[in-house]
Protein backbone atom coordinates (compact mmCIF):
# COMPACT_ATOMS: atom_id res chain seq x y z
CA UNK A 1 0.00 0.00 0.00
CA UNK A 2 2.86 2.43 0.69
CA UNK A 3 4.49 1.96 -2.75
CA UNK A 4 0.80 3.48 -4.29
CA UNK A 5 0.69 6.36 -1.84
CA UNK A 6 4.56 6.76 -3.27
CA UNK A 7 3.49 6.22 -6.84
CA UNK A 8 0.51 8.61 -6.92
CA UNK A 9 3.00 11.24 -4.90
CA UNK A 10 5.42 11.16 -7.22
CA UNK A 11 3.75 10.80 -11.06
CA UNK A 12 1.44 14.21 -9.14
CA UNK A 13 4.71 15.67 -7.99
CA UNK A 14 6.15 15.28 -11.13
CA UNK A 15 2.97 16.76 -13.56
CA UNK A 16 3.23 19.63 -11.86
CA UNK A 17 6.83 20.09 -11.94
CA UNK A 18 6.42 20.24 -15.18
CA UNK A 19 3.58 22.51 -15.31
CA UNK A 20 4.81 24.97 -13.06
CA UNK A 21 8.98 24.42 -13.46
CA UNK A 22 9.82 27.65 -11.71
CA UNK A 23 6.99 28.57 -9.55
CA UNK A 24 6.30 25.66 -7.29
CA UNK A 25 9.26 25.04 -4.56
CA UNK A 26 10.05 21.98 -2.70
CA UNK A 27 7.19 20.00 -3.91
CA UNK A 28 8.15 16.31 -3.18
CA UNK A 29 7.02 12.49 -3.65
CA UNK A 30 5.56 13.01 0.05
CA UNK A 31 2.85 15.11 -1.28
CA UNK A 32 -0.62 13.91 -2.00
CA UNK A 33 -2.63 16.48 -3.37
CA UNK A 34 -6.13 16.17 -5.19
CA UNK A 35 -7.71 19.29 -6.11
CA UNK A 36 -6.13 21.75 -9.02
CA UNK A 37 -3.02 24.60 -8.32
CA UNK A 38 -3.66 27.71 -10.57
CA UNK A 39 -0.43 29.95 -11.11
CA UNK A 40 -0.23 32.87 -12.63
CA UNK A 41 3.06 35.25 -11.78
CA UNK A 42 2.98 33.58 -8.15
CA UNK A 43 4.93 30.93 -5.87
CA UNK A 44 3.66 27.84 -4.43
CA UNK A 45 6.25 26.72 -1.81
CA UNK A 46 5.18 23.92 0.11
CA UNK A 47 7.46 21.52 2.79
CA UNK A 48 6.95 17.81 3.35
CA UNK A 49 4.19 15.82 4.18
CA UNK A 50 1.40 18.28 2.81
CA UNK A 51 -1.85 16.48 2.16
CA UNK A 52 -5.00 17.39 0.71
CA UNK A 53 -8.38 15.71 -0.23
CA UNK A 54 -10.32 16.27 -3.33
CA UNK A 55 -11.42 19.06 -4.21
CA UNK A 56 -9.11 21.64 -3.24
CA UNK A 57 -8.25 24.52 -5.33
CA UNK A 58 -5.06 26.75 -4.82
CA UNK A 59 -5.31 29.91 -6.77
CA UNK A 60 -2.43 32.44 -7.21
CA UNK A 61 -1.95 35.59 -9.05
CA UNK A 62 1.47 37.28 -8.31
CA UNK A 63 1.31 36.25 -4.73
CA UNK A 64 2.86 33.50 -2.96
CA UNK A 65 1.42 31.14 -1.05
CA UNK A 66 3.96 29.18 1.69
CA UNK A 67 2.54 25.53 3.33
CA UNK A 68 4.28 23.71 6.18
CA UNK A 69 5.16 20.66 7.21
CA UNK A 70 2.38 18.02 7.92
CA UNK A 71 -0.34 20.45 6.85
CA UNK A 72 -4.01 18.83 5.86
CA UNK A 73 -6.33 19.94 3.65
CA UNK A 74 -10.04 17.98 4.35
CA UNK A 75 -12.32 18.34 1.08
CA UNK A 76 -13.29 21.01 -1.07
CA UNK A 77 -10.45 23.53 0.69
CA UNK A 78 -9.88 26.85 -1.37
CA UNK A 79 -6.95 29.10 -0.74
CA UNK A 80 -6.90 32.25 -3.21
CA UNK A 81 -4.19 34.71 -3.51
CA UNK A 82 -2.57 37.77 -4.80
CA UNK A 83 -0.09 38.86 -1.96
CA UNK A 84 0.90 35.92 0.60
CA UNK A 85 -0.91 33.13 2.56
CA UNK A 86 1.38 31.41 5.11
CA UNK A 87 0.51 28.40 6.74
CA UNK A 88 2.35 26.85 9.57
CA UNK A 89 3.72 23.21 10.28
CA UNK A 90 0.84 20.90 11.40
CA UNK A 91 -2.19 23.24 10.60
CA UNK A 92 -5.58 21.15 9.83
CA UNK A 93 -7.95 22.33 7.66
CA UNK A 94 -11.81 20.86 7.93
CA UNK A 95 -14.02 20.68 4.63
CA UNK A 96 -14.92 23.53 3.04
CA UNK A 97 -12.73 26.11 4.41
CA UNK A 98 -12.10 29.30 2.44
CA UNK A 99 -8.61 31.87 2.61
CA UNK A 100 -8.70 34.78 0.88
CA UNK A 101 -5.57 37.22 0.90
CA UNK A 102 -7.78 40.04 -0.69
CA UNK A 103 -10.91 42.05 -1.33
CA UNK A 104 -12.40 43.27 -4.46
CA UNK A 105 -12.65 46.80 -4.68
CA UNK A 106 -15.73 48.12 -6.37
CA UNK A 107 -16.12 51.37 -8.15
CA UNK A 108 -19.56 52.66 -7.90
CA UNK A 109 -19.22 54.48 -11.37
CA UNK A 110 -18.54 50.93 -13.26
CA UNK A 111 -18.54 47.58 -12.37
CA UNK A 112 -16.53 44.63 -13.84
CA UNK A 113 -12.97 45.69 -13.22
CA UNK A 114 -10.56 43.73 -11.27
CA UNK A 115 -9.04 46.00 -8.97
CA UNK A 116 -8.37 44.51 -5.62
CA UNK A 117 -6.96 45.83 -2.00
CA UNK A 118 -5.27 42.70 -0.46
CA UNK A 119 -3.02 42.09 2.91
CA UNK A 120 -1.00 38.68 3.75
CA UNK A 121 -2.80 36.17 5.77
CA UNK A 122 -0.86 34.43 8.33
CA UNK A 123 -1.93 31.51 9.82
CA UNK A 124 0.52 29.08 12.94
CA UNK A 125 2.00 26.30 13.68
CA UNK A 126 -0.98 23.46 15.05
CA UNK A 127 -3.81 25.75 14.12
CA UNK A 128 -6.91 23.68 13.45
CA UNK A 129 -9.48 25.98 11.40
CA UNK A 130 -13.04 23.77 11.34
CA UNK A 131 -15.65 23.21 8.64
CA UNK A 132 -16.74 25.78 6.37
CA UNK A 133 -14.49 29.16 7.88
CA UNK A 134 -13.81 31.77 6.02
CA UNK A 135 -10.40 33.35 6.67
CA UNK A 136 -10.05 36.93 5.25
CA UNK A 137 -7.25 39.69 4.38
CA UNK A 138 -4.48 40.63 6.71
CA UNK A 139 -5.44 38.28 9.54
CA UNK A 140 -2.51 36.44 11.72
CA UNK A 141 -4.15 33.49 13.40
CA UNK A 142 -1.49 32.82 16.21
CA UNK A 143 -0.30 29.54 16.89
CA UNK A 144 -2.09 26.38 18.25
CA UNK A 145 -4.84 28.09 17.92
CA UNK A 146 -8.68 26.72 16.89
CA UNK A 147 -11.04 28.06 14.81
CA UNK A 148 -14.85 26.52 15.24
CA UNK A 149 -16.25 25.25 12.14
CA UNK A 150 -18.47 28.27 10.70
CA UNK A 151 -16.02 30.92 11.42
CA UNK A 152 -15.76 34.30 9.24
CA UNK A 153 -12.44 35.83 10.29
CA UNK A 154 -11.81 38.95 9.74
CA UNK A 155 -9.30 39.90 12.79
CA UNK A 156 -6.38 38.65 14.36
CA UNK A 157 -6.75 34.86 16.31
CA UNK A 158 -4.22 35.06 19.80
CA UNK A 159 -2.03 32.21 19.98
CA UNK A 160 -3.63 29.49 22.00
CA UNK A 161 -7.47 30.49 21.62
CA UNK A 162 -10.22 29.24 20.64
CA UNK A 163 -12.25 31.19 18.74
CA UNK A 164 -16.56 30.18 18.16
CA UNK A 165 -18.57 32.40 16.62
CA UNK A 166 -22.52 32.16 17.86
CA UNK A 167 -25.86 32.77 15.68
CA UNK A 168 -28.90 33.01 16.92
Amino acid sequence: MKIIFFLQGFFCALFYKIIYYNKLCGYSYKVLYKGSISINKGKLKLSDSFRARGGCHINITDGQVNIGSDVYFNYNVILTCREEISIGDNAMFGPGVMIFDHDHLVPIERFGRNKYVSSKVSIGKNVWIGAGSIILKGVVIGDNAVIASGSIVTKDVPPDYILIQKTN
